[in-house]
């Protein structure tokens, strides 16, 4: 195993999804967090209305982030070098991609393991995320391979929806998460 150390690393809080279907709903907790909004999974998941057929809507999580004084710029085809200036501004940025699918599934063609993650990092070769379905570390993907996946679909009033390069850019709020320090336990 390789330890990468990426030039520009947002250390966001790491999140874990309590459910198949919350990598929204624990994504946008670690952004919340990091802008200093401690919000429970199963309290966001509510509010979100997150459920085990279509995961949870954008928009939903856009609207929710908004409430809590954050800025949200919602892009689709984002290209590479606007994502990287985002995260060399200090932005972390949501994305809904394809993963966690069934070995030897060919991700470009993949509509149905949609998945998002908070990208965090960058370098020449690979993007850096915090990705809800890995506990304890940031994980990444080669930047070839991450544009071929970076797509998904979401239902909406009954209609079935296909985006590509969706991200979500999270700012207006100063960061207060210290992943350096300790806190004391009440």
């Amino acid at each position: 195993m390789n330890k990468l150390h990426p030039p520009q690393l947002i250390q966001i809080p790491l999140a874990r999804q309590a459910t198949p279907y919350t990598c929204g709903v624990a994504a946008l907790q670690a952004v919340l967090h990091y802008y200093g909004h401690a919000v429970r999974q199963d309290v966001l998941a509510a509010a979100l209305c997150a459920s085990p057929e279509h995961g949870t809507n954008y928009k939903k999580m856009v609207a929710y982030a908004q409430a809590c004084g954050l800025t949200v710029d919602v892009y689709t085809e984002l290209d590479v070098a606007e994502l990287r200036s985002l995260i060399d501004r200090g932005i972390p940025v949501m994305v809904a991609l394809q993963a966690w699918a069934a070995p030897g599934t060919d991700y470009a063609d993949a509509w149905e393991d949609g998945h998002y993650a908070v990208v965090v990092g960058h370098d020449s070769a690979k993007f850096y995320f915090m990705d809800p379905s890995t506990l304890g570390n940031y994980t990444y993907i080669p930047v070839a391979n991450f544009l071929e996946r970076w797509h998904d679909a979401y239902h909406e009033e009954g209609q079935l929806f296909r985006v590509h390069r969706l991200a979500m850019a999270y700012y207006g709020l100063q960061p207060t998460y210290l992943p350096d320090v300790v806190l004391p336990m009440e």
